[in-house]
């Protein structure tokens, strides 16, 4: 695990991530996970200012099979609003072009029909949100067929936890009853919680799928250690590996791993990968403190003959502007933390590259209905832990269950590491 090779590796990779970041690529918004296309280092999530949004670098995907024009919302004469939503033009806070869709009051829902449909099989999906009310709201994104069947996504958000401004959601589905060779309406909204919703919509985007299988990524935040005496044996017994979100500094301490079980993970073909080096909260902080605590974790890592970690995840799930461009400096892709089952699963291409969705599941049931549903959506399904006992988040009989179903269906899903969504 510590020979030269590693090292030499370790190296040259961090050299390339140093050499793109000083090429200035920080500012663009490239999201994919193509290295040579959309090159790390980009600013995954906001368009800020009219030189980024005229780079060259661009979002992955395109605006087809929904046109630009309805897609940019450069014409909002075929977009209506329910009820007495208010649909407008804003021409100030716009994410890509000369304006966004401003939607506020009423139901919160904006919908474009389509009497000659159109094809979105085969596709991932994505768009750029800001939203302004209220605090807290669960994003949604509908499609429905020609007989009125639904696919129905939804996403997150906190204004207190999130960045502000605008965000790319690539929201998880939660149903796939649509025909989706046969789209009549494409529907977006946010629920109200009890005040009238306002928010900015701009740049739908698709993606054709790059995978014919599913994807399910076990991942563990805080290296505590049931991960490592519960998780890991029954995981071994499937065959199965996962990541492992490291806090360098806590590594032997109040109940978690110590350095010789990190290694023995890493031998297995475990990912180890970066959680910060304290567990602090990165929201808010200044810039110097957020870049030593992102950082120091890959030299410690890179000290101790760990590769460069692939993957990068939020302390609570909390991040800001700052932290989503320093990740995107050293990793190919970054983790949020959902609480709710139902935001677990991910498009197979990251279009939300350094804002990516998991679930916290508590049992097996829920982890099962997302396993089957991504097969059927052919998405990521990733759930993550910190306790694997008895009273903790899942406690083992359940989370076998989990490794069992996923043998089972195996000839559908395939349990893979972070690396695989962000690189392949």
């Amino acid at each position: 695990m510590s020979n030269d090779s590693r090292t030499d590796d370790t190296e040259t990779r961090r050299s390339f991530l140093s050499r793109k970041t000083c090429a200035g690529i920080i500012g663009s918004i490239a999201l994919g996970g193509c290295l040579d296309r959309f090159p790390r280092g980009v600013d995954p999530v906001e368009d800020r200012s009219a030189e980024s949004r005229n780079s060259t670098d661009q979002p992955i995907g395109s605006h087809e099979p929904m046109g630009t024009e309805d897609a940019t919302f450069e014409r909002l004469d075929r977009w209506e609003a329910d009820g007495d939503t208010e649909l407008t033009a804003d021409t100030e806070n716009v994410f890509s072009g000369s304006q966004s869709a401003s939607v506020e009051g009423g139901s919160g829902v904006i919908r474009i029909e389509y009497p000659s449909l159109i094809d979105l099989s085969g596709y991932d999906i994505s768009f750029a949100m800001d939203i302004e009310r209220p605090d807290g709201t669960i994003v949604h994104l509908g499609l429905t067929d020609v007989d009125g069947n639904r696919t129905a996504y939804r996403s997150q958000f906190y204004q207190s936890s999130y960045p502000s401004g605008y965000l790319r959601y690539a929201p998880s589905v939660t149903s796939y009853e649509a025909e989706m060779s046969r789209i009549a309406s494409i529907q977006l909204w946010i629920d109200a919680d009890g005040e009238p919703p306002k928010y900015r919509v701009d740049d739908v985007r698709f993606e054709e799928k790059r995978f014919d299988r599913a994807k399910f990524v076990f991942t563990f935040d805080d290296v505590l250690r049931s991960q490592y005496e519960t998780a890991y044996p029954i995981m071994s017994d499937y065959g199965f590996v996962g990541s492992l979100a490291v806090n360098t500094e806590l590594l032997g301490e109040n109940d978690r791993l110590t350095l010789e079980e990190l290694a023995e993970l890493d031998t297995e073909g475990w990912s180890i990968d970066n959680h910060t080096h304290s567990h602090v909260e990165l929201r808010g902080l200044p810039e110097k403190q957020q870049r030593r605590e992102i950082e120091t974790p890959l030299d410690f890592l890179a000290d101790h003959g760990f590769e460069a970690p692939n993957a990068f995840y939020y302390p609570h799930g909390n991040a800001d502007r700052t932290s989503l461009e320093i990740v995107a400096e050293h990793h190919d892709i970054a983790y949020n933390a959902f609480t709710h089952w139902s935001t677990g699963l991910s498009p197979t291409t990251p279009m939300a590259r350094y804002w990516t969705n998991r679930m916290l599941p508590r049992s097996a049931a829920p982890v099962e209905r997302r396993i089957d549903l991504a097969i059927e959506s052919k998405s990521v399904c990733t759930p993550y832990w910190h306790t694997i006992r008895d009273g903790g988040e899942i406690d083992p009989v359940e989370f076998e269950k989990i490794c069992a179903y996923l043998e089972e269906r195996s000839d559908r899903i395939d349990v893979v590491l972070p690396e695989r969504i962000a690189l392949d």
